[in-house]
């Protein structure tokens, strides 16, 4: 179906990463969407696609007729097709996944025995007063 079309347009109001403007993309499909949510995320504005001012009508209409004009029509196809191979392939999505889960690590800072014995509720009272006697004696 996406093939057939020359434009996709997407008028979400509120929307994250709609898989039907990344499906469009990938068959090489300029957008036209309004500016919200997580659509920036996927279209670069007159390079793959049109964002349109949220919630202008008149914006989005200039976007259709942006997308629709003849001269640009086959840039603006694979335009968005390399974007959606680029940014949303399953290796480039599992290498994002990799550095990031490195990143954590590098980062990463185990608790102090302090932290472990104390105020986190992990270990029995006796743990505490293991690490402090007094802790058992009565208030005076």
């Amino acid at each position: 179906m996406y093939n057939a079309a020359d434009v996709f347009t997407a008028p979400s109001i509120q929307d994250n990463l709609p898989n039907t403007v990344m499906e469009a993309m990938a068959c090489g499909v300029p957008c036209v969407t309004f500016n919200v949510g997580g659509m920036a995320d996927m279209i670069d504005h007159e390079a793959n696609g049109y964002l349109a001012r949220p919630f202008e009508v008149d914006d989005y209409v200039r976007g259709l007729k942006y997308l629709l004009d003849e001269g640009r029509g086959r840039a603006l196809s694979r335009a968005a097709r390399e974007q959606a191979v680029r940014r949303f392939d399953l290796n480039a999505q599992a290498d994002k996944y990799h550095r990031m889960y490195l990143d954590a690590l590098a980062h990463y800072r185990p608790p102090g025995p302090k932290t472990l014995l104390r105020g986190h509720g992990r270990f029995p009272a006796s743990a505490d007063a293991a690490a402090n006697p007094a802790a058992l004696s009565p208030a005076t």
